[in-house]
């Protein structure tokens, strides 16, 4: 189910101008975090790093061209939040 969750994220980004990869940029992170031994949350999913390389090959397949991240937008916004 989650391998089905991450190929849907690929596919849903894909057409955007978003990063369709997006997601192994997250785990990347959770394992920087977690090093071999992620969060407890994400024991009963798959290895991370299977999960990284699995986003990646998606967007290989499916020819996927963004690489937007829209980081300097979302900054501003969170600058106009209380």
């Amino acid at each position: 189910m989650k391998k089905e969750a991450d190929e849907c994220s690929v596919q849903y980004l894909c057409p955007t101008s978003y990063a369709a990869d997006a997601g192994a940029r997250f785990f990347e992170k959770i394992m920087a975090k977690g090093g071999k031994n992620p969060p407890a949350i994400l024991s009963t999913h798959p290895d991370p790093g299977n999960r990284i390389q699995a986003y990646r090959q998606n967007k290989l397949e499916l020819g996927c061209g963004g690489e937007a991240s829209y980081r300097e937008k979302y900054q501003s916004i969170i600058q106009l939040l209380p």
